[in-house]
């Protein structure tokens, strides 16, 4: 029975481990933007705020609280005050344990303004979480978009490769022919059987580099079934956007989540250098209570009373002004930050409309290099078949064509990511982005 068991566990574990599962460049940014740990962070984050706004909404409300309180005196203590009648002047019991029982009740009227600047405050950090969140998906989306195009390169590559592979071991068995037929030297052999091994190395490295990037894709993903194999789609469709500069900016300032998130924050800290300033200012609140109190015998007298309460701080040793200063300076800081951050915004979108252009230009000439190595092979393997060619001739021409393949490879995700870098620089929402062309 144990065996059994044993047997079906490790075909469950085969069976994981075999699985594949085709994903659209949309299914896995969907995946992670639900399972990414610090995605849900964010959220929580967020949350967290949303319950602060609220907490600070609770402020202005009253409070009724129920309270009561045991005495013990060292002398006799009367148990309600003295009172005047127009009878006369009227002497309460006396005793050394005192119980009393009531409802308490206030009501803040006035906090220098403070009572509604810490919900403002408060929904200005939930804005904040917010666009914290979103710049969060934004950056992940953008890595498994790198991530996703990397995998990509490095299959077509994997094809280049093992055709190069095949390729070698095509010429070397060729050259091993002509060996044994006494036409070609010892040393041909040697050089083909030598650039095989390179070529089933390179071939090596390139899979485990692949089966590598495959691994952080998922991390990204939060894929917890490390077991499970999958595989991506090749079809990756994007809209080439205007690449006007100026408007490209224009559009930036307005949508770019790092560029808003600092406004909001200069909004903050200008609206926290107010609700410091409200410290200065009076509180007023209006209280009341209603109380039962006894001594020992358990007979019950009843008292109460109102306030109009007013507090005005006169001196603090320079605490609050020193806060507001601080406050001051935190806020130029910003403005300092937001300039920069403008400069910062005006050289990405430059870069990226630069690097669009440039790795235009060059898959274009790399599409022509991988014809022009495809045809110099042939010339080669045609002249060494002939016998006017050498061994070392066509080996370097086979690695030409897996070096000018390569670079095209590299030259044609180059061109993709550019594209999705540029939408990143100027603010487009890449998740919508994705959803668009997904409905085309």
């Amino acid at each position: 029975m144990k065996r059994f068991a044993f047997c079906l566990m490790l075909l469950f574990t085969s069976n994981l481990k075999t699985e594949e599962n085709f994903l659209t460049l949309k299914e896995v940014v969907d995946y992670a933007l639900k399972n990414n740990p610090q995605i849900s962070i964010l959220n929580r984050d967020l949350s967290i705020e949303n319950l602060n706004i609220l907490q600070a909404k609770s402020n202005k409300f009253p409070n009724l609280n129920l309270q009561s309180n045991l005495y013990r005196f060292k002398y006799a203590s009367p148990i309600t005050p003295i009172s005047a009648t127009p009878i006369g002047i009227v002497f309460p019991d006396f005793d050394k344990e005192i119980f009393e029982t009531g409802i308490q009740f206030q009501i803040p009227l006035y906090k220098g303004g403070n009572l509604n600047l810490n919900v403002s405050l408060s929904e200005l950090k939930k804005d904040i979480s917010e666009i914290k969140l979103n710049m969060g998906k934004e950056d992940l989306i953008f890595n498994i978009i790198s991530c996703y195009l990397k995998i990509l390169q490095m299959e077509e590559l994997k094809k280049v490769t093992e055709a190069y592979v095949l390729q070698m071991d095509a010429h070397k068995k060729k050259v091993e022919d002509f060996y044994n037929a006494g036409v070609a030297p010892k040393i041909d052999l040697i050089k083909a059987e030598v650039e095989l091994s390179n070529s089933k190395y390179e071939d090596l490295i390139l899979k485990n580099n692949l089966k590598n990037s495959y691994e952080v894709l998922k991390v990204l993903m939060g894929m917890e079934n490390f077991y499970e194999n999958i595989k991506i789609s090749p079809e990756v469709n994007i809209q080439e956007e205007d690449l006007n500069l100026e408007i490209s900016i224009d559009y930036a300032l307005n949508k770019r989540l790092d560029y808003q998130n600092l406004l909001k924050k200069i909004n903050y800290m200008e609206e926290k250098i107010r609700f410091e300033k409200g410290k200065a200012l009076p509180i007023v609140s209006l209280s009341s209570e209603y109380f039962l109190r006894t001594g020992s015998e358990f007979d019950f007298e009843d008292n109460w009373f109102f306030a109009l309460r007013f507090y005005f701080p006169l001196f603090d040793g320079g605490f609050l002004k020193r806060e507001i200063l601080k406050g001051q300076e935190e806020l130029k800081k910003l403005k300092e930050e937001e300039r920069a951050l403008r400069l910062k915004i005006y050289y990405e979108i430059k870069e990226a409309i630069l690097n669009i252009e440039s790795s235009k230009e060059r898959l274009k000439v790399q599409e022509k290099a991988v014809e022009e190595a495809k045809e110099n092979l042939k010339l080669e393997i045609l002249k060494y078949d002939t016998g006017e060619g050498t061994t070392t001739d066509v080996i370097d021409a086979q690695a030409k064509l897996l070096r000018e393949e390569a670079n095209y490879w590299q030259s044609y995700y180059d061109y993709k990511l550019s594209l999705f870098a540029f939408k990143k620089a100027i603010g487009k929402k890449i998740e919508e982005e994705l959803i668009n062309l997904e409905e085309r």
